[in-house]
């Protein structure tokens, strides 16, 4: 499956039916506390991972955050940047310019924005944990880059998938992606409603003991699938198991 055909379907999805798929592969992703700081839509992409720190002596820097914007080359990357500090700014307006300006599609920040009326003119997408009036300048500092980071207690690598909306922000490892199979994003099933479908292990021939496996069903490619019907806005979600038509549940 190509990077774009993902993307398409991701954007297909909201993120409380992904969180609820990782929680039914036993995986991690699902954070609390990363919502929109301004009504903006829904942001789905691939991480370009930032690592913040408090300062801790006079020695001049760069403007946090910049050289990062400035190494982006493709169209798909949103921002993941760890380690604010409560009540201190580590995103403002003259970053969502310079982020507009090189097709970034928005900022999910473990920490605060500030100039979040100058992100919402410009249709910046920001999520995070709050809006302060309150400088980075002689507070924080860039550390690292293109490094993993945690983001709300989930850990999230260069490159790892991003959704978020109004309920929050989820990250998909890019290890796994691939062998997660979004179907029925632009069809649906019998009820009418989308279906994110994932495989699973045949069934053993004798058809006894049949557990699936949660961890080798995201490695596996064979066929045995389950629906995850994702239904709005009752906001009412089930998982049903079912079988391709060469085999038998």
């Amino acid at each position: 499956m190509s990077q774009d055909t993902v993307l398409e379907r991701l954007e297909a999805l909201d993120t409380n039916t992904v969180s609820d798929a990782l929680d039914f592969l036993g995986l991690p992703g699902a954070t609390f506390g990363l919502r929109p700081l301004w009504n903006c839509p829904k942001v789905v992409g691939r991480a370009s991972t930032v690592q913040l720190a408090a300062k801790t002596d006079r020695a001049p820097t760069v403007h946090l955050i910049t050289p990062v914007i400035e190494a982006i080359e493709s169209e798909d990357r949103v921002l993941v940047i760890a380690g604010g500090i409560e009540g201190i700014s580590c995103w403002g307006d003259i970053l969502a310019n310079a982020a507009v300006a090189k097709n970034v599609r928005g900022s999910i920040i473990d920490g605060c924005s500030r100039d979040i009326d100058g992100s919402a003119e410009i249709g910046y997408p920001v999520y995070g944990r709050g809006v302060t009036m309150i400088s980075a300048r002689n507070r924080v500092v860039q550390v690292d880059a293109a490094c993993p980071v945690q983001m709300a207690g989930v850990a999230v690598n260069e490159g790892d998938y991003v959704i978020a909306d109004n309920c929050g922000t989820v990250f998909i490892p890019q290890g796994h992606i691939d062998k997660t199979r979004f179907q029925g994003v632009s069809s649906t099933g019998d009820s009418g409603f989308p279906m994110l479908a994932f495989e699973f292990p045949p069934k053993p021939p004798d058809g006894k003991g049949f557990q699936p496996d949660l961890q080798q069903a995201f490695r596996t490619e064979t066929p045995l699938r389950t629906t995850h019907t994702a239904r709005h806005p009752a906001a009412y979600h089930e998982t049903q198991a079912q079988a391709w038509p060469s085999q038998a549940v």
